[in-house]
């Protein structure tokens, strides 16, 4: 559809999978902690069936920039 990836759109994916830096063009995304995430879950899952209370905690989100964004025009 002749569209082109920065130039007539941006595009932005999610988790940073392995692959989209090899991407045409490598894919920008956002990283966020999966461990910690699973971590921080499993220990609440824990917290619950213990009758204790949750400690809520923001997780912190990184930008990674690749190629696949311009910028605003």
């Amino acid at each position: 559809r002749g569209i082109r990836v920065p130039e007539d759109v941006s595009i932005i994916g999610f988790d940073d999978e392995s692959s989209a830096a090899y991407m045409v063009p490598p894919l920008t995304t956002v990283r966020q902690p999966a461990i910690h995430m699973g971590q921080e879950a499993a220990k609440a899952i824990l917290a619950l069936i213990n009758n204790q209370s949750l400690d809520h905690q923001p997780f912190q989100a990184e930008m990674v920039i690749r190629e696949s964004v311009a910028r605003q025009r």
